[in-house]
């Protein structure tokens, strides 16, 4: 049974709602609800859904005012709102009974939405070591909320872009490195495991100097999801996965489940990227 999803944010500004009835029209019936726009009662609509399997991931369902989740974070605000979504989104997958939430991993300076994926103009930054500690420390207490509902937390390895690193001349993600990534693992809970973003692994390797196949069997063992796409190696654009795609070689089979994350505005394409991992799992 195909275990293979696809998901929203290839339709990022429409709701999850619209872009998972156009994917439904279309015969594709696995999809991670990811980003979208905002939409009021965004979850009963989702409910109503029939004929479909859903994940439930990150920044979903996106608030009215948008804001970046994390965990790491020394502003009080943030952190509130960080940690009411992640419960929010926990009590929002146990109604639409899932087995688990995966959402990123932290930062060392806060940033705007309208900075991601760009430079940052912050300079607050947080010491690397009390970051990876408190998220941590944060990480553990939001488990304990989502072992109560049943539900699996799978975090996901955050990327470390060119762009930024040459601006800022340093890393400012948690978990872009495999040394973290096992960092946070070793510390936390075993409700707690990962999330694979392979396009973010290997522009964060490329970036950050270290070597994919060491880094792949550093964290193989909490590997229990992946997400796909692929990339120059500087940016994560989110590229259409090939034959030839890096990492195909590479996965595991027993995997709970695999979401192409690509942005392509072509529902005939991403049908068949669909159709190429799960030829690839066979």
């Amino acid at each position: 049974m195909s275990k293979v999803f696809l998901s929203t944010a290839a339709f990022a500004n429409d709701s999850a709602v619209n872009t998972s009835i156009r994917y439904l029209e279309n015969g594709i019936t696995k999809i991670e609800l990811s980003g979208g726009i905002y939409l009021e009662d965004q979850i009963k609509k989702i409910k109503k859904i029939k004929n479909a399997e859903f994940n439930l991931h990150n920044y979903f369902p996106p608030p009215k005012t948008p804001f970046v989740i994390n965990l790491a974070t020394k502003n009080e605000k943030i952190l509130k709102k960080t940690e009411d979504h992640l419960k929010n989104s926990i009590d929002y997958a146990a109604y639409l009974n899932l087995k688990n939430y995966s959402f990123h991993a932290g930062f060392v300076v806060d940033i705007s939405p309208k900075e991601i994926g760009k430079t940052t103009k912050s300079n607050n930054f947080i010491d690397r070591e009390q970051a990876l500690n408190t998220f941590v420390k944060r990480l553990v207490k939001i488990s304990n909320y989502a072992n109560e509902k049943n539900i699996e937390l799978l975090l996901e390895n955050n990327v470390m872009k060119k762009s930024s690193y040459d601006f800022l001349k340093k890393n400012t993600t948690l978990m872009a490195e495999p040394e973290e990534i096992e960092f946070v693992m070793t510390k936390s809970p075993k409700n707690v495991n990962l999330l694979l973003d392979v396009a973010h692994l290997k522009v964060s390797s490329n970036i950050l100097n270290f070597n994919l196949d060491n880094a792949l069997s550093k964290v193989d063992r909490w590997i229990r999801a992946y997400h796909f796409s692929d990339n120059d190696g500087e940016n994560d654009s989110n590229d259409l996965i090939n034959e030839n795609s890096w990492f195909l070689p590479k996965i595991k089979k027993d995997a709970i489940f695999y979401t192409v994350e690509v942005y392509n505005k072509n529902i005939s394409t991403l049908k068949k990227q669909l159709s190429l991992i799960e030829k690839k799992l066979k």
